[in-house]
């Protein structure tokens, strides 16, 4: 039986502003049918939409979260709009009360480093898979802690960070760096869950396959350059921030082929790839990205009639195309956006 103070519940649900999907807030759905006191004081009664049954027979509320709150789940906070910076910010917590407790209680720097990777250490990583933040925003997050922490270790509070993980035989301390921490995670999560059956596996099975028709590109992509191709995938989603911290920390990851898009025809290319090639990038490059899921394309040879080389009329119309081999996102394209695609069309079109 579901207990109603542990229950609530997200709707995501879209709404396009300007020909660009946005998740809705709770001001965009209807009216609330029951309103449930804050635990807080002073706070405002939370929304709700949904019952839950009880065990006398009747029926209790619970409340409809934003998508962009947090909620603890399994020592997790979590949100589905959220970049895990609220659970940084928590796991940062654990480390300043750390630190209060040895200012109280002093200890000898000797077991002050065991209490810190028996005790702070494992608490901090905990839930760290889940974070998406970039390894520059993570080491922001922790820096007010190692501030605060270091002199209880008897370490210079300003070490810089290479000389602070340096492992020790290369003369560093040794501490952890939590971007490799949250990679490797990543890949620890992804070997446990990746080829499996079950609810995680088919999630992650889903989510990748997202990914893919996301970006647009053929073969790994996760040895595309991601300075270069990084406006393609999602930002503050699970694989954008895997393919990230790949590349941040020089580390080679390859999946399966049989998990990667290839050319359907000799001398074939991805679209996305052709467009960047043609020098658009950034917004422009996001604007194609659009059109392409508009159109349902993700080859060259998409576009094209059996010749190879005349442009298909159908993708220059406004129509919306279909395809029978991806599923693609749904999008609703600015008039600027087909502007834009029109005139890619005739640059690469020109070109061959």
């Amino acid at each position: 039986m579901l207990k109603p103070p542990k229950c609530f519940v997200y709707f995501l649900s879209y709404r396009f502003v300007h020909g660009r999907a946005r998740m809705k807030t709770l001001r965009s759905f209807a009216a609330p049918k029951y309103l449930i006191a804050a635990e807080e004081d002073g706070r405002a009664p939370l929304k709700g939409h949904i019952v839950v049954p009880q065990p006398d027979g009747s029926v209790a509320p619970i409340p409809m979260l934003d998508c962009r709150q947090p909620s603890k789940m399994l020592g997790i906070h979590f949100a589905p709009m959220d970049d895990g910076r609220e659970h940084m910010r928590q796991m940062c917590r654990k480390g300043m009360e750390w630190a209060d407790r040895i200012s109280t209680r002093p200890l000898p720097a000797q077991d002050a480093w065991l209490s810190f990777f028996l005790q702070l250490f494992p608490g901090m990583v905990w839930g760290l898979a889940t974070v998406v933040l970039s390894p520059r925003k993570i080491d922001k997050q922790l820096r007010r802690v190692w501030y605060r922490v270091l002199p209880f270790l008897g370490v210079r509070r300003n070490i810089t960070l290479l000389w602070r993980t340096l492992p020790e035989r290369y003369q560093g301390l040794g501490m952890p760096n939590f971007a490799v921490v949250a990679f490797a995670s990543k890949v620890f999560f992804l070997q446990c869950h990746w080829g499996f059956d079950g609810a995680t596996a088919d999630s992650m099975r889903w989510n990748y396959e997202n990914f893919i028709v996301d970006v647009g590109l053929y073969g790994n992509v996760f040895s595309w350059d991601f300075s270069r191709f990084q406006f393609l995938a999602t930002k503050d989603t699970w694989f954008h921030n895997f393919w990230e911290l790949a590349q941040y920390l020089g580390i080679e990851v390859r999946l399966h082929d049989d998990a990667q898009v290839h050319p359907v025809r000799e001398g074939n290319r991805s679209l996305m790839e052709v467009f960047e090639s043609f020098g658009y990038s950034g917004h422009t490059l996001i604007s194609l990205k659009v059109m392409k899921n508009f159109k349902n394309v993700f080859h060259l040879s998409d576009i094209t009639c059996c010749d190879g080389r005349t442009i298909d009329g159908a993708v220059l119309t406004r129509e919306r195309g279909r395809s029978a081999k991806h599923l693609f996102p749904y999008e609703k394209p600015r008039r600027s956006d087909f502007a834009l695609w029109e005139e890619a069309i005739q640059a690469i079109s020109s070109a061959t």
